[in-house]
């Protein structure tokens, strides 16, 4: 029986077939995805202004809490795991808490400043032109580095403010990368904390709640 193609021609595509298979990327799979981020680990320094507040679930009349302005300073760790999802982990310093007045009564600024470790996922989404956004999910636990009471008006200390040491939080966010920047990141988050920040013995809840908007420095590549 005679083959439809002549056997020089078969080999020729055989041969070319082999060829191509045998240069295939091997990470072609992980990497597959639009938007997929760097293969390995990448380092980040970040820095940001959360705007947060105390969210009661019983307050006094006249009681009101505003959005108070802080900073943050985070060490950011990543791996990429598979295709468009990588774990991260964060490390560092930021400040939250609320603006408070009853009534008539001058501002006072409530400030809590913690020592953060957080981690989560991140999945990258399909690029748009030059910007790569990604989503941001995870839990973060703080302990209380201090926690002062300051007049608005002149920022001076009046005193402590009587918070727990440990607080709890769930985070969400997006990252808008610039890869021809580096990778240089645009960061928006939402952090919703879970722990009752005042004492068992005062009878009432508070809980902490922020926005934040950063920037996000590759350290490697």
């Amino acid at each position: 029986m005679s083959l439809p193609f002549p056997r020089r021609a078969l080999s020729t595509l055989a041969g070319a077939a082999a060829l191509c298979v045998s240069f295939a990327p091997a990470r072609l799979p992980a990497q597959a995805a639009p938007g997929a981020p760097p293969a390995g680990l990448v380092v980040h320094f970040q820095t940001g202004l959360p705007f947060s507040r105390f969210v009661a679930d019983e307050t006094q009349p006249g009681d009101s809490y505003s959005a108070l302005r802080a900073t943050q300073l985070h060490l950011r760790a990543s791996q990429h795991v598979i295709s468009a999802t990588s774990l991260w982990l964060e490390a560092g310093s930021t400040g939250r808490g609320s603006r408070f007045r009853n009534g008539d009564s001058p501002e006072i600024d409530l400030k809590v400043t913690w020592w953060e470790l957080g981690g989560g996922a991140n999945v990258a989404l399909r690029c748009i032109r030059a910007v790569c956004p990604s989503v941001d999910v995870g839990a973060v636990l703080a302990r209380k580095r201090d926690a002062v009471q300051r007049e608005t008006s002149t920022g001076r200390p009046i005193g402590l403010l009587p918070v727990r040491r440990y607080e709890g939080s769930a985070l969400a966010g997006v990252r808008l990368a610039v890869p021809r920047w580096r990778n240089i990141a645009l960061v928006l988050r939402h952090q919703e904390g879970f722990t009752n920040l005042l004492p068992d013995d005062v009878g009432a809840r508070v809980r902490s709640r922020a926005q934040s908007i950063g920037i996000s420095l590759p350290l490697t590549q």
